[in-house]
This record gives structure tokens, C-alpha cells and sequence, in this order.
């Protein structure tokens, strides 16, 4: 086989979706994961609530199924394989580095769908992937998007910036603010405020019961969509 002939069949095999799990993802979940260009990898993620949390969404969707995007060079990729227990894993591979990096959470949040048909939303997610890769704009618009209701962007979500630099300073400055250290792995792209603190925080948000709200299905269940009760610790 010739050199080109080499480039050619790895490129075709990087471009294929790795299954990342146990058993089967419609049981249990899991992950399947596609290089898409330099260290970037998207990630579609399949949650099975009944599996995860014990029950359905109040709605009675079994499942959700998210599509990430993560970069590994932006990645803090120690930190990553420390809260994964993978601390002492082989660095050389790529696609797990990509999964323990979006089980930490520094990923981009790119589309989410929910349902009781498992392989219908994981195809979705699968499409979607691929579109975004051939239209450049509506990617770049995609990352650009708030993705939590302080306004982070997808990309400032996947470099860590959970708190847009925008508003991170006034925050900081503000006497007697109450500090709180969480797990970034163990928070969602849905509302933070909810996440951080509760459902107590909800009585006073004007986005409660509106479109704009963020943290609906964790005023249904009380877990985010990881499974983790609210207040995330």
C-alpha cells in the first residue's frame, strides 16, 4: 500500500464514530466520538434517565442525547484525567483524552434532543455533526451561542470560562459575595444559577415559566441532565 494510499484509509478511519462504552448505549448510555479536525472531536452522548436517575422525564422521555464538541488543546487535560480517576492513563490516545475531557465537562454544547426512540436521537446527533461540519458559518455561529444563562458562549464554555469575562469581575468584586468551589465536571450547559445554589434561586428569576428559562428539566426531576442533584456539590 502506498503512502498516500496509508493517509488516506487513516483519514477515512479518523472520520468514523468510536462507541465509548460497556454494553449497550441504550441501556446504559455511552459515547461515540468522531475527529473532526486537528484535536477537535465531536462527542454525542446518550443519557438513559431510567438507568441514570431511577425514572423518566416528568414528560416521559426516556432519552437525551447531547452533541459536544471538545478540544483538546484547549483542554486542561490533567485536571481532566485527575477527576476521571484516569490520572495514570496512557496519553497517547486521543479519543479517550477526548472522553475524559468531556466527562470533566470543558466541552461545547452543540444540540441536544430528547425522546424514547435511542438510536433515532443518536442518528439526529450523528446528522448534525456532520452538517455542522460542512457549513462553517452556522459552526461558527453555533459556537458563538450563549449556552448558559450567564452568558457563556460555547466556545468560552469549552476553554473552562464558565463565567464570561464580562461578567466574572463585577461579580468577584462585589462585598460579601459568597464563594462556592464545584467540579466543572459535574455541571451542564443548563441554567448555572439553579445548579450552583438550588431551586431557591428560581422564586426571584425573571426567566422562570418563559422560554428563556434554562433550568426546566431540573425543576422537574431536582438532577441536571448528569444525573446530579441540585445544589451540585
Amino acid at each position: 500500500m502506498t503512502d498516500n494510499n496509508q493517509a488516506t484509509k487513516k483519514l477515512r478511519n479518523a472520520k468514523q464514530w468510536r462507541y465509548q462504552g460497556d454494553m449497550s448505549p441504550l441501556n446504559c448510555g455511552g459515547k461515540f466520538i468522531r475527529h473532526v479536525g486537528q484535536r477537535r472531536f465531536h462527542v454525542v452522548e446518550i443519557i438513559n434517565w431510567l438507568d441514570a436517575t431511577g425514572e423518566k422525564l416528568d414528560n416521559g422521555d426516556l432519552y437525551t442525547v447531547a452533541l459536544h464538541e471538545v478540544n483538546l488543546d484547549a483542554a486542561k487535560i490533567d485536571d481532566a484525567l485527575e477527576c476521571s480517576g484516569w490520572s495514570g492513563m496512557d496519553k497517547s490516545d486521543d479519543f479517550q483524552l477526548a472522553e475524559a475531557v468531556d466527562s470533566y465537562g470543558q466541552t461545547a454544547p452543540l444540540g441536544d434532543w430528547h425522546g424514547n426512540n435511542g438510536w433515532k436521537l443518536i442518528r439526529q446527533a450523528k446528522a448534525e455533526s456532520l452538517r455542522l461540519e460542512g457549513d462553517p458559518e452556522e459552526y461558527e455561529a453555533r459556537m458563538e451561542r450563549p449556552v448558559n444563562r450567564l452568558g457563556a458562549t460555547a466556545r468560552e464554555f469549552q476553554r473552562g470560562e464558565i463565567i464570561p469575562k464580562s461578567v466574572a469581575a463585577p461579580a468577584v468584586a462585589q462585598p460579601g459575595a459568597v464563594v462556592k468551589t464545584i467540579h466543572q465536571g459535574n455541571l451542564t450547559s443548563e441554567c448555572w444559577l439553579i445548579q450552583m445554589w438550588g431551586k431557591g434561586r428560581c422564586d426571584t428569576c425573571e426567566a422562570r415559566g418563559t422560554d428563556d428559562c434554562g433550568g426546566k428539566k431540573i425543576l422537574e426531576t431536582g438532577k441536571n441532565e448528569k444525573g446530579i442533584a441540585v445544589p451540585v456539590g
